[in-house]
């Protein structure tokens, strides 16, 4: 297989896991690469994919006390994130039955009991977090549902920022940007600005962040190129991210790393030659959570979560063990 096939096959593989969170028909039981952690750090929240549904599961740090949240039917429950009094967990359920990334917001109690949808338009939500007083939710909508291409996969584009209060009153756009592709909402403990990911058309990403009092003013975090899924540190001093590298063969792998915000003296954190997703920093500890996945650049993928200390030392697994009545032996 020449090296021009390689990148394509790879190119491919990434385009298919990046929009699993809105729909997917892959017939395998395997761990979300979206999870959250408790503000307490003794729980995380994720979502389980079995046959094509993913439902809410929670555990403790270290992976122990599975438990089911939610049960759905005919759509898929992802993005967990914990409230910042870890008492909630709100999440995003994407419809099997649409083609699109029709999606809408719920919040749970930390328990599963009490479920309440928050939204209820039929619209491309993709991404949603709790702003730090836990009484209002930003989240990330997109405008259109497509592709410029021909060739191309159909997916959102004309992202914006948008706000809405827990009990689904006072929606309100907070940007105007229509933006190509915007991924990987982060809030300032403060609440005064929002960090994320901007993809226009045929450029490079770069990372933002906005002025929650100044939304239209744009500042470039890092320099442009191929950092994803940033996220900051509870402290708001730090930012973790992944970036892309290359092997011999043509595909490309991603390893994790960390910069100062203030200095941005960026550090490798991993060598690990694979894929990695989601970095999340421990909010009492010098730790991070994310996904390896030990299959990249195959499907399905196979995501192993995984602990490491922010300065690259003490990497280890986080094992979840899926129920033996959750798993399918398809």
């Amino acid at each position: 297989m020449n090296k021009t096939l390689f990148l394509v096959t790879s190119l491919f593989v990434l385009s298919s896991l990046t929009f699993i969170g809105c729909r997917t028909k892959n017939n395998y039981t395997e761990l979300s690469s979206k999870f959250s952690i408790s503000p307490d750090d003794k729980y995380i929240a994720f979502s389980i994919y079995k046959e094509g549904i993913a439902s809410i599961y929670i555990a403790d740090i270290n992976g122990n006390n599975i438990k089911r949240l939610t049960y759905p039917n005919n759509a898929s429950h992802t993005d967990p994130e914990f409230s910042p009094d870890g008492t909630k967990i709100l999440f995003l359920s994407y419809p099997q039955d649409v083609k699109s990334c029709i999606g809408y917001i719920n919040i749970m109690n930390k328990d599963g009991s009490d479920i309440k949808q928050i939204t209820s338009k039929d619209e491309n939500i993709t991404e949603a977090i709790f702003f730090p007083d836990g009484k209002k939710i930003y989240f990330l909508k997109s405008g259109y549902f497509g592709s410029y291409s021909p060739i191309a996969q159909d997916r959102p584009h004309k992202f914006d920022i948008f706000s809405i209060n827990i009990d689904g009153s006072d929606e309100k756009r907070i940007t105007n940007l229509e933006a190509y592709n915007i991924r990987s909402l982060s809030i300032t403990s403060n609440g005064k600005s929002i960090l994320f990911k901007r993809l226009e058309y045929k450029s490079k990403y770069s990372v933002f962040r906005i002025s929650l009092e100044e939304p239209e003013k744009l500042i470039n975090v890092l320099p442009e190129g191929e950092q994803f899924e940033p996220q900051i540190s509870p402290d708001d001093k730090l930012l973790a991210f992944k970036d892309k590298r290359k092997d011999y063969k043509g595909f490309f792998q991603y390893e994790l790393f960390i910069t100062d915000l203030q200095n941005i003296k960026i550090r490798q954190l991993t060598d690990l030659r694979k894929n990695l997703e989601n970095p999340r920093f421990f909010h009492n500890e010098n730790k991070l959570l994310f996904i390896f996945n030990t299959n990249w650049p195959n499907n399905p993928p196979k995501n192993q979560l995984m602990q490491i200390d922010l300065d690259g030392s003490n990497l280890k697994k986080i094992n979840i063990e899926i129920p033996i009545t959750e798993m399918s032996f398809n």
